[in-house]
């Protein structure tokens, strides 16, 4: 048996639906967005968990002169931290370094000033804000370096674990390598690219030198500060001296000469100050806009009679105040 659609449509007919008024709607519909934002809380309370304070363990990290190797512990492994470093001294106008978006629980902190007290916080973060952990000091360690004998030039002989330069005539050429200069220049083994760091050289023997800082992909072809990329004074006479400023020159009249010569290096700000390591005195100061890493660089020559000259290397010692 069959039914026809005319039967159905009449049956349709006299249906009714029942009519709901507009403010039990109204009412029906506040129910349902009230459930749908009770459901969407309830699933971000289940997602969500309270941020804990990482632990820094201070017997696990280290310092060199210019970075900081940190590492916590933490009840999130999967969370995301901020490393947060600051100079120890109130007075300093060093910004604070803040290594953002860590996923792990080490970080190294980088372009230190050597020979500094600086302050670690590690911080767990989110959307909703950060929880930082307790502070822990510690301390750089002064700038240390030696001659880098695989640029030494021409006629330099390097003694004492490279802490001495010697020229003379009798000393025979070195072979020649990638990255050697040709002229009587050498290199510190040790790279700036940020922070305050401070090393010495002992002048007393040396008639004729040059003292400076340079890129690492310097010529190799001049002396330091005679070609774009370095800076540095030379001593000319008994009390004259010029300052070299990639290719520029001007005299520089400084007296007595120094036994010893300290170099500071403030790689941020822009400064290289040389100084009588004894009294202080400035003797000059180049303003640079560094734009990658420097090296501490020196140069000799051979005093009248064919003298020889003598550089002696300090370094790893405290900055100055």
């Amino acid at each position: 048996m069959g039914c026809s659609v005319d039967k159905i449509a009449a049956v349709d007919k006299h249906h009714v639906t029942p009519k709901v008024s507009d403010e039990k709607m109204e009412d029906l519909q506040r129910s349902v967005e009230e459930l749908e934002v009770k459901a969407e809380d309830d699933r971000d309370e289940t997602q969500k968990s309270p941020l804990s304070a990482p632990s820094i363990c201070k017997e696990k990290c280290r310092t060199s002169f210019d970075m900081a190797y940190i590492e916590w512990d933490s009840s999130d492994d999967s969370g995301v931290f901020e490393l947060h470093c600051s100079c120890d001294d109130e007075s300093s106008n060093d910004p604070p370094i803040i290594v953002e978006n860590i996923r792990g629980n080490f970080s190294v902190a980088r372009g230190l000033s050597s020979d500094t007290k600086y302050k670690f916080q590690v911080c767990a973060s989110d959307d909703n804000g950060v929880c930082p952990s307790a502070s822990v000091t510690m301390e750089t360690l002064p700038f240390f370096f030696r001659f880098d004998a695989e640029t030494a030039g021409k006629r330099l002989h390097l003694s004492e674990r490279n802490t001495r330069a010697v020229k003379g005539d009798a000393i025979p050429s070195l072979p020649v390598a990638p990255g050697r200069f040709k002229t009587s220049t050498v290199f510190g083994t040790a790279a700036v690219s940020g922070g305050r760091h401070y090393w010495e050289v002992g002048t007393e023997d040396a008639r004729y030198y040059l003292l400076g800082v340079a890129y690492g992909d310097v010529s190799r072809e001049v002396n330091i500060g005679e070609s774009p990329g370095g800076w540095g004074i030379e001593r000319t006479s008994v009390d004259a001296y010029k300052a070299h400023d990639q290719g520029n020159s001007r005299e520089v009249n400084f007296s007595p000469h120094p036994d010893k010569i300290g170099v500071i290096l403030d790689y941020d700000s822009g400064f290289v100050t040389f100084q009588d390591a004894i009294s202080k005195k400035v003797i000059h100061t180049f303003k640079v806009k560094f734009e990658r890493p420097v090296y501490p660089a020196f140069s000799l020559w051979i005093g009248l009679g064919g003298i020889s000259s003598v550089l002696t290397l300090h370094t790893g010692v405290s900055m100055p105040q």
